[in-house]
């Protein structure tokens, strides 16, 4: 009997339908991607939506694409609809909240189908054979798949990625990120004099890479828990507690995805001050304090060795996370 396999989405509005369609689904649907293991996998694919976005889905081709191929695997597509209160007037502020409940359903939802679980967002791209890389680490026994999704900026990235019909490769899709970083993470470098306001991963460039120590990791593959439903349900804040054996990619290019956000997310990101150790220990007080550990791994873009960080760089990054972490029961 095939593993079932669910992936859930929060797809919404113009921009997310956007992104969903013509660069998610672009990437997910190269032949390296979900068609490469259709044969392996009951793909189950569930969209968190609302009225409007619906026909905007099922009119692409993309869309039909997915909803063949998770058919002739045996699953199928589902949309969950959801309504909008009446004194929301700015959906896309709304996206956050929504993706805290639409986790929690995912979970109880793959737990009811004894399925692995990806919980995606819209503006995840991901390049050659990314599923075939996560799925090996949870049949080797894993719970779960860590990694640090890198931010790009949406308006620089859409016209490499919309060229042809196949994914990137990883080290391709790196260097598009690396060259259009979104705001967000522009601001996380360390060394940056304009810092960030949201310092949830901290940056430091050797000029081919980077080296991150990020408050937040993202399971873009989990076996679900009973738990899972039960806690705050933020996929990259206490839920990366609640996974058992999971497995970090330290190099990225194990599991190559990014996003293409919006630069208007989060915008402006940064303060007008300098990186201070004592303000980030502060800042992280508000954190989930199963957090703080996560900032002890050292993640590579795109991997280890094309990155070259040097001991220096190393060793900064290291104090840095020392005297955060100090007195923490981290």
């Amino acid at each position: 009997m095939k593993q079932k396999y669910l992936q859930t989405n929060l797809v919404y509005g113009a921009t997310y339908a956007n992104l969903f369609l013509n660069f998610h689904l672009r990437s997910i649907l190269d032949k390296s991607n979900l068609p490469a293991i259709a044969d392996q996998y009951v793909l189950e694919y569930a969209i968190f939506t609302d009225d409007e976005t619906v026909p905007i889905l099922t009119a692409n081709k993309n869309f039909q694409r997915l909803a063949k191929l998770c058919e002739d695997s045996g699953g199928g597509i589902a949309f969950i609809k959801f309504e909008w209160p009446k004194e929301v007037t700015n959906r896309f502020d709304q996206r956050y909240g929504a993706l805290v409940q639409m986790f929690k359903a995912s979970a109880d939802q793959a737990l009811k189908q004894n399925a692995w679980l990806t919980a995606w967002v819209a503006d995840l791209v991901v390049a050659k054979g990314f599923y075939s890389k996560i799925l090996k680490k949870i049949e080797d026994g894993h719970g779960a798949v860590f990694v640090l999704p890198p931010r790009g900026g949406a308006e620089g990235m859409v016209g490499p990625l919309g060229k042809g019909e196949e994914a990137l490769e990883a080290k391709e899709l790196f260097t598009l990120v690396y060259e259009n970083m979104h705001p967000l993470w522009q601001a996380c470098h360390w060394d940056t004099p304009q810092f960030s306001k949201l310092p949830f991963s901290l940056l430091w460039n050797s000029g081919t890479g980077l080296l991150a120590r990020s408050f937040s990791i993202t399971p873009i593959i989990i076996k679900p828990s009973q738990k899972m439903t039960e806690g705050r349900g933020m996929i990259d804040g206490d839920i990366p507690a609640m996974c058992e054996n999971p497995y970090w990619c330290e190099d990225w290019t194990e599991a190559p995805v990014c996003g293409a956000e919006p630069i208007q997310c989060y915008f402006p990101a940064f303060i007008n001050k300098t990186s201070d150790i004592p303000w980030v220990k502060q800042w992280s007080s508000c954190l989930d304090q199963t957090q703080l550990p996560l900032l002890k791994h050292k993640l590579y873009y795109p991997d280890k060795v094309t990155a070259n960080i040097s001991d220096n760089i190393s060793f900064t990054s290291d104090h840095v996370v020392n005297g955060i972490l100090g007195g923490n029961n981290a």
